[in-house]
């Protein structure tokens, strides 16, 4: 038998105060080990509650404000 191997989600977001939970809730109940998983959730400068309700879901926060070209 082998073990899972680890996965990292990353999710790009900005101003996504309406849907990231749903998003964060719907991976949380995802049937794959929780020590096997990681979210990362990469903001683009959100001015709404979006870094709020993906640090009260467990996720990783990381701002980056740097515009994207």
């Amino acid at each position: 038998m082998y073990d899972d191997p680890s996965v990292s989600i990353i999710i790009p977001t900005l101003n996504s105060a309406a849907t990231i939970g749903l998003c964060l809730d719907a991976i949380s109940n995802l049937d794959y080990p929780g020590g096997r998983l990681r979210v990362i959730v990469v903001d683009h400068g959100s001015q709404d509650d979006t870094e709020e309700i993906v640090l009260s879901r467990g996720g990783e926060f990381h701002p980056n404000p740097q515009a994207v070209s």
